[in-house]
Order: structure tokens, then sequence, then C-alpha cells
């Protein structure tokens, strides 16, 4: 994939054009060598495009609000002075840092809780099913690095639409689902509306199993910005995870990822099963036998320094200290009793927790309730 179309549809652009502008303002508060404002101008002009070709999922308003803001400073080194252009550069700098913020969050993966008795099923097109017979996609090297049950139901060609057939044929509840689809719906030249109906659809039906849902956000080449938020409006809608779409572009441009700039080879089939590997977070369930007494994992009790010439006995959390002071505060009901044995209990469990697993607390436990 040509670099800076890589750059463009992973929303590198973005990041890399909004940079340019604010350093072309700042340093052109110091410099006014012609050549030097030439240059200047030619890095703003870029960093202008790439953010307006970056296709960012962002509101439409907001891009207008900060290509007019741009235009203004630009007009005050012309026409305004010293302090006004200081200003304005601090205040255009301050507006392109939140808009970068704002989109910072879809940059970062969110790891995917699984837990290894829960079946992963992948819902998508060729690119996860495949063009080749006998290629190992992706879903099965990922069945194979991770141990999980993993379902492809993908099938190349496939459209939102016709993904709800592929929906349909799961078969359990509670389980994962990952969505590598609607690229072939943008190739076909779905309208932004069409698209928003076709992935509400879809993500309505599965959300009536109780999945969890997990999707590939689409890499969007310029001027496709509708589609990318459209998928982050039912994405918050559904409480779907969303994969950043620099993941995925990342394996597209990668040295011999595709076979034809689109459909992954073998490489990129593996490096793309690495990629949802690394986001999943594989868990052992939790088994409680209904009926079965609740136990609590007991601190080992302290002893007393070597050299310190104090007893044993003498700790406060020792067997023979509590029982020392047991014998002391005889006659006490067995109401007061478990008054004193509760907030021990719920303090371990509080440190227990902190120091290991819920496992933990059940399968080495001394103490029963």
């Amino acid at each position: 994939m040509n670099p800076v179309v890589l750059q463009i549809a992973s929303g590198n652009a973005f990041f890399i054009g909004m940079t340019l502008t604010v350093i072309a303002f700042v340093l052109r508060l110091w410099l006014s060598h012609r050549i030097a404002v030439v240059l200047l101008m030619a890095g703003w002009l870029a960093g202008l495009s790439l953010v307006i070709v970056s296709a960012n999922p962002m509101s439409w308003w907001l891009y207008g609000f900060w290509l007019a803001f741009a235009a203004g400073v630009r007009v005050l080194f012309i026409r305004g002075t010293a302090a006004s252009r200081a200003a304005a550069t601090i205040a255009f700098a301050s507006l392109s840092l939140s808009l970068c913020l704002i989109e910072l969050p879809y940059r970062l993966a969110q790891p995917v809780t699984v837990f290894t008795n829960q079946p992963v099923y992948v819902v998508g097109d060729s690119l996860s099913a495949g063009i080749q017979p006998g290629e190992r996609v992706w879903p099965a090297v990922l069945s194979d690095l991770t141990h999980l049950r993993v379902i492809n139901l993908a099938r190349p060609g496939a459209t939102l639409e016709t993904a709800r057939d592929q929906a349909n044929r799961i078969d359990t509840a509670n389980a994962v689902v990952i969505l590598e689809i609607g690229g072939n719906d943008i190739l076909g030249r779905a309208t932004p509306g069409e698209f928003y109906r076709q992935l509400d659809r879809l993500l309505a039906r599965l959300k009536q199993g109780n999945h969890r849902l997990v999707m590939f956000e689409l890499p969007l080449l310029p001027f496709w910005n509708a589609y990318g938020r459209y998928q982050r409006v039912l994405a918050e809608k559904y409480r779907v995870t969303l994969i950043p779409k620099g993941r995925l572009a990342a394996v597209l441009g990668s040295p011999g990822g595709t076979r034809d700039g689109l459909h992954l080879s073998q490489k990129g089939h593996n490096r793309l099963a690495r990629t949802v590997a690394r986001l999943l977070r594989i868990e052992k369930p939790v088994q409680v036998s209904r009926g079965a007494p609740f136990t609590v994992a007991a601190r080992s009790a302290p002893t007393a320094p070597e050299g310190s010439g104090l007893p044993k006995e003498s700790m406060p959390d020792h067997p023979h200290g509590q029982a020392r002071r047991a014998g002391k505060a005889g006659g006490e009901d067995q109401k007061n009793d478990h008054h004193q044995v509760f907030p021990l209990i719920a303090r371990q469990v509080r440190e227990q927790q902190l120091a290991g697993s819920f496992d933990d607390i059940i399968s080495h436990s001394r103490f029963r309730v």
C-alpha cells in the first residue's frame, strides 16, 4: 500500500496535519526570512490538506470551525500585531490539541475479556474467509494462538445485510463475536444512511444473544468520514468494543501482507491473528457450586523478628495470642464473637483480592462462614 494512503487510511494523517499546522504558526512568530516564510507556508498548507483528507470521523462542524480558525490566524499574521499573532497562535494550538485528545481514545485498543469456555465467533467477509483454497485464515490462526474455540462464519463478498445470515447461525448465548464487515458496502457505493441502517440491524440482532461484541473499525479513504462516524455512534449505542482502524490498516499496508492490496496473504492472516490475540485477555471462569460453603483465604500468622526477645505468641495475629485473648474475654456471647470474626474475614478478603484472583480466595481457604 502506498505510504501516503496508509497514513490516511490508518488515521495518522489527522495527527500529522494538526502538528504541521501548529508548528508552522509557532515558527512563523520568530522567522521572517523570505525562504523561511515560503517553507512554513508550504508546511501549513500540507497540514491543512492532511487534516482534510484524513477521513477522521469527526463532526463536520468541528472540521469547519478548525479550518476557519486556521484561516483567521493566517490573516492575523498578515495584518495583525505581534501580540495578537502570539495570542491567536496559542489559542489555535490549544484547539488543535483538544481535537487530538478527543480522537486519541479511538486510537487506543481496549482489552477484551474472554473465558476459556466461551466460544468466539467471527462475522466477516473475504478478509476473514480467505480467497484461496486451503489457506489458514486469521480466525483459524487465532484459535491456534489462544487455544480458544473460534468459529469462522465469514463469507466472501458478505455485506452488512447478508451478514445477518451469519449472525443467525450463532446458536449459543453469551459468546464473543468479532465483526470484520462493512468494507464491501463502502466499496459497493452504499450511502452512509444505508450503511447506518444495515449495521444497526446487524448489531441489534447480535445483541439479542447477549454477546460481547468486538468490531474492526474500517480504514477510510478521503471524504469517507460519515461511515466511520456511524460506526462509532452505533458502537456506543450497542456497547461494542472497537478495534482501532490503525491496527487493520497496518496489516494491509505491511510488506507482503496482501495478495492484491486488499485480500490478505498468509503472512497478513498470521499478523492479523497476532494483533487480535494481543487484545484478548483470556481468563478461567469462576466455578462456584450451589450450596457449597463460601471460603476465605487466611493470612499466615506473623512471627516475632529474630533477636527481638519477644515470644511468638505476643504477635497480634498469632493463633496462640488470639487464643489467649479469647480466653481472657470469656463470657462474651456468640453474637460478640461474630462481630470480631466477620471484620477480620472481610479485611482478609480485600487483601486477598488485591494479592490474587478470586480463584485463590476459594481454593486456598481455611476460614469458613
